[in-house]
């Protein structure tokens, strides 16, 4: 019995560690290549990317997350953004006020 417990325990921390990582990746979602996407001829280039990857920002829960480092009573001092690189990786970033 006193092992089940410990790994309920073990089991309780690995989740609570977790959730601010899963969180952090939800205003970022992927999106086919090059669908929707209209050049107008006022920002058309010679040359254009064959392969890249494109993402749909969700900004509510990102600002959610910026606003909780400002302000006379912040929850924290510091955050951890997610952002894609020119790879279509996401790649983390520590933001302070």
């Amino acid at each position: 019995m006193r092992n089940f417990y410990s790994n309920l325990l073990i089991l309780l921390f690995a989740g609570l560690f977790s959730l601010p990582a899963l969180s952090q990746e939800q205003y970022w979602t992927s999106r086919p290549s090059k669908e929707g996407i209209v050049t107008h001829k006022a920002v058309a280039r010679q040359s254009y990317p064959k392969e890249f990857k494109l993402f749909d920002l969700n900004l509510a829960p990102l600002r959610q997350q910026l606003m909780s480092i400002v302000g006379e009573n912040p929850q924290r001092r510091t955050t951890i953004i997610t952002v894609p690189n020119a790879a279509g990786k996401l790649e983390q970033f520590e933001v302070v006020e």
